[in-house]
């Protein structure tokens, strides 16, 4: 079975306060420490749902995607 470092590091962010701290104030040093390769100029944003607010994130047009994605 193969390992899915992204899926890795949501559980983590739900187990780990300080783990999720960091990861909501600098994702890209998290994702590459985990060996997740993000694109040179990709801005990373981390979103955090409430008792009131539900974030809902649309994917970009596929032909709209930048080269390496």
């Amino acid at each position: 079975m193969e390992t899915d470092p992204i899926r890795d590091i949501l559980i983590r962010t739900s187990l780990d306060r300080q783990f999720r701290e960091a990861f909501v104030k600098d994702p890209v040093a998290v994702l590459l420490a985990a060996g997740v390769q993000v694109p040179p100029g990709i801005t990373i944003e981390v979103l955090e749902n409430t008792d009131s607010l539900l974030h809902i994130v649309l994917p970009t047009d596929l032909g709209a995607q930048p080269s390496g994605w």
